[in-house]
């Protein structure tokens, strides 16, 4: 009997829901610029260049002038040389089109993954649910391009390799490679092969009635696969890397450190966005539902428990194995059958219910997940952009002591010219001694005093959000600020660069929080100068070029400042500053309406809880106020204060609230915010509180 329209309805829906995930995914990965969740990139593509030059690995840290310089096994030298050469050839649009190649081909092996074994034109809509998870799971950890983005490719192509027992003899090739790319990840290339030659040899001894032993062939090259890890030119260095202890790395690393039980598996949405817990949490989900039913059913394959089991382990010991955990449950979860048909007549209409819900949740998120307001095809924000612009400018000679963080996109920039003191790359190139020394240098004066003493950099490079470090630069007089950017502050050695401090001595601005240092009427004029230097040398700035438009508009400059704003936006449309800038110049020019819209958009890029966000909130207030649009004014005066109970609220804060809430035609908030007033003001504002005592008589008796 021919189906339904309804149940050809909910038979194709999976299908096409699919294609329009899949276009949407190769959407967002063509369009998500390359970001800075770490410096990590950037090592790789100066360690790929060295390779390219060199004709040789590099056998120790070649870019740190840390004595004595620490030896190196660099387990994934083929893929730095891979993301050298896109870089080479394209620069980093290169390296997103490289990217996004990757995540595709493991998205579609994924696909093949789960649709493996079924008869031709089976519903697709357990296919659907699992690939929306797993992919959706797997997106975020594509954000940072590194060598795991290869080892997810491997690892999704052996599942499929191993499970369709297609091309075995590609198996030990396909090792070779990925032991050169990401050697690290070997141990779970051993788990894969491991958990189909155990199941193999299983069905071979006749124990596994279900599962029909492979031919010979695929033994010896699953065997052979195994052999790859020693097919490196680490020999047997690289045996033991993946067992290195983690215990100090895992404090300051945030993907090393243990996973949060608590907080690892959740169904929630955040903003009406399915979290990335969401989607892990089904993937988890439905492995349990599978191993349950199957083995109920007596169905559960070996090879399919230890991988699942083996993926649990992995997501268990440290947050960074998530993708791991994932595509080991591929083949689970590809074997599984739910039985989800209600009727004849609607063939499994459960599946591509759950589909449906799948695609509601799955869109949303996808713009979430990736970040499209950023410059493209680099997003150089958190990068010390501006300051290595200086340091090329002033054509600079010696040590950087750095801070980790920025170390991989320092010794890019800087090597062969300068060298840095350390990177992340621990525990396996750096020792926890040299990268809390560091960390910690920056935060404690011995440390400080005591590197510096040792090795005698020229530059000390500051991240931004330390702003306790003038204290502790008091120990280190030498050392003065030269430059600031959006990341970092820059501080140069009068001793070993006296022209640089002479010419470039930061005295009128105070490079920490942005603001002028002094208190006579000449400071501000003095702190423009040095601002207009700076972003003379670095006009790519945000902060400090937002800066030199307030002091612009301080001095009664409007159109400068507006001008400044609006190269800032062109520049940096996805940060808040610029906005905020042009809205202030607006004000200033009586063009009100235009304002709130620039504060406006400003808030929409601000950070949640930021200070800002109390500041525009205010302004906004005040824009809605003077253009009679007394429903928002009182919303963003309510944002811009906040919680009213706060101590720091006064009551001249809530009497306008108060007038706010009344004009707005909210009498009940009103009356309650004017008796608040009431008892927060003083008995000395006599006058004011008669006002007020006035105005609640008048207002109609609460109810």
């Amino acid at each position: 009997m021919a189906p339904s329209v309804a149940g050809r309805v909910w038979r194709d829906f999976p299908l096409a829901y699919l294609a329009l995930l899949g276009a949407a995914l190769a959407l967002c990965l063509a369009r998500w610029p390359i970001v800075a969740v770490d410096t990590d990139l950037w090592y790789h593509l100066c360690a790929g260049r060295y390779i390219a030059a060199a004709h040789a690995l590099p056998q120790t840290a070649f870019f740190s002038f840390l004595r004595p310089e620490p030896h190196w096994v660099d387990y994934y030298w083929l893929a730095q040389l891979l993301f050298y050469g896109a870089h080479a050839a394209g620069g980093y649009g290169a390296l997103v089109a490289l990217r996004a190649l990757l995540a595709l081909g493991t998205f579609a092996l994924v696909l093949a993954s789960l649709r493996l074994g079924r008869a031709r034109g089976e519903g697709w809509g357990w296919a659907a649910l699992v690939f929306t998870a797993v992919a959706l799971t797997l997106l975020s950890r594509f954000a940072p391009v590194r060598p795991h983005d290869l080892s997810y490719l491997w690892i999704a192509a052996f599942a499929w390799l191993l499970e369709s027992r297609r091309w075995p003899w590609a198996l030990p090739v396909l090792a070779v490679l990925w032991v050169n790319l990401h050697g690290i990840e070997y141990p779970v290339m051993a788990l894969l092969l491991g958990a189909y030659l155990g199941e193999w040899a299983l069905a071979r001894a006749g124990w596994l009635a279900s599962v029909r032993p492979p031919p010979t062939a695929s033994f010896a090259a699953a065997g052979a696969a195994l052999l790859a890890v020693f097919a490196t030119p680490h020999g047997l260095a690289l045996v033991q890397a993946p067992f290195t202890s983690l215990a100090f790395a895992s404090q300051y690393i945030e993907e090393l450190k243990p996973s949060d039980l608590a907080h690892l598996f959740e169904l929630r949405l955040d903003g009406g966005v399915a979290t990335l817990e969401t989607w892990l949490t089904a993937v988890a989900g439905a492995g349990v539902l599978a191993v349950a039913a199957s083995l109920r059913r007596e169905t559960l394959r070996p090879a399919h428990l230890v991988l699942f089991a083996g993926g649990v382990a992995l997501l268990l010991r440290m947050h960074r194995f998530v993708a791991e955990f994932v595509l080991l449950a591929l083949p689970l979860l590809a074997a599984f059958r739910p039985r989800l048909t209600l009727a004849p007549a609607l063939p499994r209409p459960a599946a591509a219910v759950l589909a449906v819900a799948g695609a509601l949740l799955a869109f949303p998120y996808l713009p979430a997940a990736i970040e499209s307001r950023c410059e493209f095809p680099l997003c150089t924000r958190n990068l010390p952009l501006g300051s290595v612009t200086f340091l090329r400018r002033v054509n600079a000679k010696g040590p950087i002591l750095n801070h980790p963080n920025q170390g991989g996109y320092l010794e890019w920039e800087a090597f062969p010219q300068q060298k840095i003191f350390a990177d992340l790359q621990t525990p396996f190139l750096f020792p926890d001694t040299a990268i809390f020394a560091a960390d910690q240098a920056f935060q404690d004066a011995t440390l400080l005093s005591s590197l510096v003493a040792e090795y005698h950099p020229a530059y000390l490079l500051v991240p931004l959000e330390l702003r306790g470090f003038p204290a502790l630069a008091a120990r280190v007089p030498e050392y003065a600020p030269v430059f600031v950017d959006d990341a970092t502050v820059l501080y140069a050695s009068a001793a070993l660069q006296p022209e640089v401090v002479a010419q470039y001595r930061l005295q009128a601005v105070e490079p920490f929080g942005l603001e002028v240092q002094g208190s006579d009427p000449d400071a501000a004029g003095r702190a423009a100068a040095e601002l207009a230097r700076m972003n003379a040398i670095f006009p790519g700035g945000g902060r400090a070029r937002v800066f030199e438009g307030a002091l612009a508009l301080q001095r009664g400059d409007v159109a400068g400042a507006q001008r400044i704003a609006d190269e800032v936006i062109a520049r940096h449309p996805e940060h808040a500053e610029g906005y905020r800038l042009r809205g202030d110049a607006l004000v200033r020019a009586q063009r009100v309406s235009d304002a709130a819209e620039a504060y406006a958009a400003a808030l929409a890029r601000s950070v949640a809880e930021s200070p800002d966000r109390f500041y525009l909130n205010g302004r906004l207030w005040a824009c809605y106020a003077r253009l009679d649009r007394p429903a928002e004014a009182y919303r963003a005066l309510r944002r811009a204060l906040g919680d009213v109970y706060r101590a720091s609220v006064g009551y001249d804060d809530l009497v306008s609230l108060a007038n706010a809430a009344l004009d707005a035609g909210h009498q009940s908030e009103g009356r309650t915010l004017l008796e608040f007033a009431l008892a927060k003001t003083p008995p000395s504002e006599a006058a004011l509180r008669a006002k007020l005592e006035a105005r609640l008589r008048s207002l109609s008796p609460a109810r």
